[in-house]
């Protein structure tokens, strides 16, 4: 090969590697920064451990789940929304410490959405001593509550129904 088109070989694909760089670290900031805008919704652990997943990894799962997650808590329903829904109220948000679970189904409007939120909570899936009422984010996660990265918004009763038919959410991946 000519010296000439070596070296315009050698530009191509350099020029080449910089755009797939610039591609892979602007899917790396994405994920970063919707890491961020969700962190009151995660216990510092949690933050932690999900970072260095992004930082160390090159697929972009992470970086897609946490980006829909971001989106996820910005959309999801606000105090009174789905009043009087019952079982057919919208679980959006799933976290879990050993056998106990914390159904969000509504964020706080006025709150940021960030600490106070509504839902059910399931202590070592029992579903007959399942309190209803507000849950406070901060609280939870700073005893070891994990968010459920998996989860994805589902009717209140097919989560009862599945809870009390297997142990599937004893078994959810967390990081």
């Amino acid at each position: 090969m000519p010296p000439r088109q070596l070296v315009f070989y050698a530009e191509e694909t350099m020029l080449t590697t910089l755009a797939k760089a610039r591609g892979f670290l602007h899917r790396k900031q994405d994920a970063i920064d919707a890491l961020e805008r969700i962190s009151h919704f995660l216990s510092a652990r949690q933050r932690l451990d999900i970072l260095n997943v992004i930082l160390s990894q090159s697929s972009p799962s992470i970086e897609r789940t946490i980006t829909q997650l971001q989106h996820r808590i910005a959309t999801m329903h606000t105090t009174s929304q789905q009043e009087g829904l019952g079982s057919d109220a919208v679980v959006h948000l799933h976290y879990t410490l050993k056998n106990n679970h914390w159904l969000i189904i509504e964020r706080d409007e006025l709150g940021h959405g960030n600490l106070q939120t509504f839902g059910l909570t399931l202590f070592s899936r029992d579903t007959l001593g399942a309190e209803v009422g507000y849950i406070n984010i901060e609280e939870i996660t700073n005893v070891g509550a994990r968010l459920c990265l998996e989860h994805t918004p589902t009717r209140l009763g097919s989560i009862i129904k599945q809870l009390k038919a297997s142990t599937r959410f004893d078994q959810t991946r967390h990081f």
